[in-house]
């Protein structure tokens, strides 16, 4: 099941945010995503489980906990994508002027 939803949403939302980003970018960032960035995620994960279960939390506990972490996310990733449509707009708004700029001349 997890890989199911691994390759059917997280990889191809993924590879998506690559799509703006230019290639010389994307040649940089997606190795360090790929490898860095995910197993450091999942050794995070992993001594958290290691934690919680040494500080006695009850199982309902570590889901309300992880149900917080993963609001935050939510609400990270959200910021992140406003903050790359203003990007992208300002980007094809530089291009259109460059564009209008030199149908002028």
């Amino acid at each position: 099941m997890r890989k199911a939803i691994h390759y059917a949403l997280c990889k191809p939302t993924k590879e998506g945010l690559y799509a703006a980003m230019p290639q010389d970018v994307v040649f940089v960032a997606k190795p360090l995503l790929d490898t860095l960035v995910y197993r450091a995620g999942s050794l995070v994960c992993a001594a958290w489980f290691e934690a919680a279960i040494a500080w006695g939390l009850t199982p309902r506990v570590r889901q309300y906990s992880l149900l917080a972490v993963a609001a935050l996310w939510v609400a990270n990733s959200f910021w992140v994508g406003l903050l790359a449509e203003r990007e992208q707009e300002a980007r094809e708004g530089a291009k259109a002027k460059a564009n209008g700029r030199a149908a002028m001349l």
